[in-house]
């Protein structure tokens, strides 16, 4: 993604669907220098509605990248 669209990062969520309510999700993001960072597991969380999920994690990855120094991979 980062060559096909000439973008210095790239951010996805992965969703884990244990059943059709409760779900896991995790994040990662890599960017240009090949520095890559995935957050942890989190535990089964019961959806009521997704509506706004999405906005809650960008706005929780663009607090990252404001507040936190990404200058070494992490793991």
């Amino acid at each position: 993604m980062i060559d096909l669209f000439a973008v210095q990062m790239v951010g996805i969520t992965i969703r884990y669907p244990d059943s059709f309510e409760q779900h896991r999700w995790e994040s990662a993001a890599m960017n240009d220098d090949d520095h890559f960072v995935r957050s942890p597991a989190v535990q089964p969380i019961t959806l009521w509605d997704r509506l706004g999920g999405g906005d809650t994690w960008n706005a929780g990855f663009y607090y990252g990248l404001l507040t936190e120094n990404f200058s070494e991979a992490r793991a």
